[in-house]
């Protein structure tokens, strides 16, 4: 599914293929920095009740807390391979033959659509900062 639509994006325009090979590096890079800072910020509470994950690659534990899909994916896959991943779609995208890939490419791409679920999370609901339990709150008028 993702080389069709790499490949139909690319047809007419080879070159875009580098752009988004950029823009997923850089999205992975981010979710590799977020999962380190899951313990100083947490996502807010969801607004609405839903009995449906709107997420449905996440599992419940997760919807309540996207910062464990890139805990995750990251203690099952390096950085380096989720970029060795990125770039094996880049040469399967861009290659005129049709080759069996060297590397397991089912794994971090599930990871990869769990983490685009989770950040979009983040993203609607935004992030607070995990106060001490030792923290005095002043409140001023």
């Amino acid at each position: 599914m993702l080389r069709y639509t790499l490949w139909a994006r690319t047809r007419n325009n080879p070159s875009d293929i580098f752009v988004l090979y950029t823009a997923y590096s850089f999205f992975i890079k981010v979710c590799y920095c977020l999962q380190k800072k899951s313990k100083k910020w947490k996502v807010a509470a969801s607004l609405r009740s839903e009995t449906v994950f709107h997420f449905s690659s996440l599992t419940k534990q997760e919807y309540e807390n996207p910062f464990m899909v890139f805990q995750k994916a990251f203690a099952e896959k390096t950085l380096e391979d989720f970029e060795l991943f990125l770039y094996q779609m880049l040469e399967l995208s861009l290659s005129p033959h049709a080759g069996d890939p060297y590397f397991d490419l089912t794994t971090p791409y599930i990871h990869f659509i769990r983490m685009l679920d989770a950040a979009e999370l983040i993203r609607e609901r935004g992030v607070e900062k995990i106060k001490k339990e030792n923290q005095i709150t002043c409140v001023t008028e």
